[in-house]
């Protein structure tokens, strides 16, 4: 029988979780918008705190006596993406003196995947605008990863009046920006939110305020599993690389304030891509060679 003190110990933590949270979310919104990302890495980290929490009482030890061996025992044991999101809980407990000198470390940064060629990026960003033979979903798709370097589970995520009309110009609204929108780019994504909102419309799956730019296959939830299958299974180049070539032209122009405003990006992924763009550029002159006197 668990003593009173290791309740008092692990409920509190879980009674505080959510309130952390939403916290941080209240501190984010006069800046940036809670978007649907955001709110899903909140979960994420309630969740890893809570398995973390959980496996505390499967060693039958409590969060107080945790050590560091503890800890590291607990990383290796658990999948990766779902045992790291747990680091701010654990410095949270540790700043409160719930716990002792324990961390879990930052990650090392993932090495950003190696980019398609400019000439593919064109030759495939030219058949989501004019291929009609693709699926309309593919096309929009695909403009987004290839013009902007939108991750899937972010353009899963877009609603159809992120697309907006302002005179003669439309936009598409990431975090507190819109984006100007190409004629090309703006067309196909039009004909997409037409679509999207029939499509809801049929369905009565939701209002037109809240339906999603590419329906997935179930009523209220994002299509993330249908928007790869579609880019995957009409010829399109893999999203990572694909996302890699739009963020590198796009950083090699742009300063890090300017592309994480316009993309909704944060100011380290920002200057990591803005960085990265600079060493390639760097790479590539000094490998020319010089011209023949």
């Amino acid at each position: 029988m668990q003593t009173e003190s290791h309740h008092q110990i692990h409920g509190q933590p879980q009674d505080v979780l959510p309130k952390q949270a939403l916290r941080r979310a209240r501190h984010r919104l006069p800046a940036r918008p809670f978007t649907p990302h955001a709110a899903g890495w909140a979960r994420t980290r309630i969740r890893a705190a809570l398995h973390l929490l959980a496996w505390i009482d499967a060693q039958q030890t409590t969060l107080a006596d945790l050590t560091q061996a503890d800890v590291d025992r607990w990383l290796t044991e658990q999948p990766t993406e779902s045992a790291y999101p747990a680091r701010e809980f654990l410095h949270w407990a540790r700043s409160r003196h719930l716990t002792g000198d324990v961390t879990i470390p930052k990650r090392r940064p993932r090495h950003i995947v190696t980019a398609i060629s400019e000439d593919d990026q064109w030759t495939h960003l030219r058949r989501c605008l004019h291929d009609t033979t693709l699926p309309l979903p593919a096309r929009a798709a695909g403009a987004l990863l290839l013009v902007y370097g939108l991750p899937v589970s972010r353009i899963s995520t877009l609603h159809a009046d992120q697309i907006t009309t302002e005179g003669n110009r439309i936009l598409l609204r990431l975090g507190a920006h819109g984006i100007l929108l190409p004629p090309a780019v703006a067309d196909l994504l039009l004909a997409q939110r037409d679509a999207a909102r029939t499509v809801s419309v049929l369905a009565r799956s939701a209002p037109p305020a809240t339906t999603w730019l590419i329906p997935g296959g179930f009523p209220g939830r994002p299509a993330r599993d249908a928007v790869y299958r579609t880019l995957r299974g009409n010829g399109l180049p893999h999203a990572r690389h694909a996302r890699s070539a739009a963020l590198m032209t796009l950083a090699a122009d742009l300063p890090a304030p300017i592309l994480a405003a316009l993309l909704d990006l944060h100011i380290a992924t920002a200057v990591a891509w803005t960085q990265h763009a600079a060493h390639d550029w760097t790479l590539y002159l000094a490998t020319r060679k010089p011209p023949d006197s």
